[in-house]
């Protein structure tokens, strides 16, 4: 597959700083929707981004950052990929401290078994704070 490159003209200072308005107001969307992911009611929900989006979309979600509802959801899905990724680097750091860590089989398969996916890992932490 090849490369094309295209040349554009420069904008114009109007559309430079709507541009750098838009990308701004992105920026704090996805922050946004980061700290919300970290609740852990969504933890369980990363895999199925659609019903969290979903969820908010019933409630009528407006930005607050004045971007349009495709740019915020495009915010969204770009901070729960982030956020995925996050906990997906977490689950490999851990993979081998569980083999160190736990001696007996049973455990180390409950332990792998709660890393494979976010719904297992979920139902642990309800599992173990009561919430």
């Amino acid at each position: 597959m090849r490369t094309i490159k295209r040349h554009t003209l420069h904008l114009n200072t109007l559309k430079l700083q709507s541009l750098k308005k838009l990308c701004l107001a992105y920026s704090k969307e996805k922050q946004l929707w980061l700290n919300r992911l970290k609740k852990w009611k969504y933890q369980a929900l990363l895999g199925q981004a659609r019903a969290i989006r979903d969820e908010f979309v019933k409630k009528k979600y407006r930005s607050s950052y004045g971007l349009q509802a495709r740019h915020w959801k495009l915010a969204f899905q770009d901070a729960v990929e982030t956020w995925g990724k996050y906990w997906q680097s977490v689950f490999v750091a851990i993979r081998p401290r569980i083999y160190q860590k736990y001696t007996n089989e049973t455990e180390r398969r409950y332990a792998y078994w709660l890393l494979k996916g976010y719904s297992q890992f979920r139902s642990f932490q309800v599992k173990r704070t009561g919430t």
